[in-house]
């Protein structure tokens, strides 16, 4: 829920109230709306949320997948 309220809330300051990145910075940490690890929001973190419409659990569980395979064996196909 928290994920997904953010990338809500960053949109709309950005869409509606046309904010800078260092303005919606401001107000997620005025309405206590914090980043995934907790840490101060920072522009360039909002700026790749903006940017990235698959941000949250499921592009998480993508990469997820992709760093569990096995490597390639060297020589082979």
């Amino acid at each position: 829920m928290g994920a997904h309220r953010s990338r809500e809330r960053t949109r709309q300051l950005r869409n509606e109230n046309e904010l800078s990145l260092r303005e919606i910075c401001a107000v997620l940490e005025a309405e206590d709306i914090r980043p995934k690890r907790g840490e101060p929001w920072h522009p360039e973190t909002v700026r790749r949320m903006l940017a990235n419409p698959r941000t949250g659990r499921r592009h998480c569980a993508d990469v997820s997948a992709r760093r569990s395979r096995p490597p390639s064996q060297p020589g082979g196909s």
